[in-house]
C-alpha cells in the first residue's frame, strides 16, 4: 500500500486552473469563441455541456439563471390552435 502512495508522488502535479475553466464555460454560454462559431446551430447542446462543466466545477452560481431559462424557452415552437406550427409532426 505504501508503494502505491509513493507512485502517485512521482507523477508531476499539474495545477488545475479552475477560474480559467469557469470563465471559459461562462464565455461559451454567453458568446461562442470564434473557433466554435460554426457550431452555432448546436448552441443548445453547447450550453448543456457548459452548464454541466460549471456544475462539476461547483460554479453554477456564476450563471444568470433567469435569463438563461428565458433564452431556452424562447427556442420552443409552440403549436397554434390550427396546428400550423407543428410542421411534420401532425397527428
Amino acid at each position: 500500500m505504501a508503494e502505491e502512495d509513493n507512485s502517485f508522488d512521482d507523477f508531476e502535479q499539474i495545477d488545475f486552473l479552475r477560474d480559467r475553466h469557469v470563465r471559459f464555460f461562462q464565455r461559451c454560454i454567453q458568446v461562442l469563441p470564434e473557433r466554435y462559431a460554426s457550431y452555432e446551430t448546436s448552441r443548445l447542446t453547447i450550453v448543456f455541456f457548459a452548464l454541466s462543466g460549471l456544475d462539476v466545477l461547483d460554479a453554477l452560481d456564476v450563471v444568470d439563471k433567469p435569463s438563461l431559462i428565458e433564452w431556452i424557452y424562447s427556442l420552443q415552437v409552440l403549436p397554434t390552435e390550427d396546428r400550423t406550427s407543428w410542421g411534420l409532426f401532425l397527428i
